[in-house]
């Protein structure tokens, strides 16, 4: 199996953000969570057959040392779905490809999206996922509150406000000081919240 000297991670796809989105667009996707459930399940069966299917040949050749997801499945201040809409429609899907890449050696799977997450994490950790980014801060999200509630069971990436970016050395200092204690606390890769 090849491995290497710097960190790989593996990408093993998106139900949500990065996937069913862009097959249908966000407003209709919401609605067909009402509309045509039966057809939302049916996709969902079928990417997740298809990431299973994507990770076992991936994961049979290389050591990974990370995976992430990208879902952007959130926005400001909410998820653009109930925890338990996501409970039903999404969460059973990535059980068994979170068993695979586990049992493969991988011990931080990450979930990237945009907007607020916090209603979603228990449900993620309840599957395996473990790790969460990039914490956006002009969506409501703080990075110390979550490493408070959740300690060490969770790696969190992001958390430092871009917007403090152009206002000035200052302001910079001062976002960097408010993620400090992050770091003391473990399991904190320090940055920014979103592209910049």
């Amino acid at each position: 199996m090849a491995s290497s000297p710097w960190p790989v991670g593996f990408a093993p796809g998106s139900f949500y953000g990065h996937t069913l989105q862009k097959w249908v667009g966000t407003e209709n996707l919401c609605m067909l969570l009402y509309d045509d459930p039966a057809f939302v399940h049916e996709m969902m069966e079928y990417l997740e057959a298809f990431f299973l299917r994507l990770a076992e040949q991936y994961l049979y050749h290389v050591r990974f040392d990370f995976a992430s997801f990208g879902e952007d499945i959130a926005y400001k201040g909410r998820s653009f779905l109930s925890p338990a809409m996501f409970r039903e429609f999404i969460q059973p899907h990535y059980v068994r490809i979170c068993e695979l890449m586990r049992s493969s050696g991988i011990e931080t799977i990450f979930v990237d999206s945009d907007g607020y997450l916090d209603e979603l994490i228990p449900l993620w950790m309840e599957v395996g996922i473990n790790a969460f980014s990039p914490l956006e801060i002009a969506a409501g999200s703080d990075p110390l509150a979550l490493k408070r509630e959740y300690g060490r069971d969770i790696v969190i990436a992001g958390g430092i406000d871009k917007r403090a970016l152009i206002k000035g050395r200052e302001a910079v200092d001062a976002e960097v000081e408010r993620v400090a204690a992050l770091l003391d606390r473990g399991g904190y890769l320090p940055a920014v919240d979103h592209s910049v």
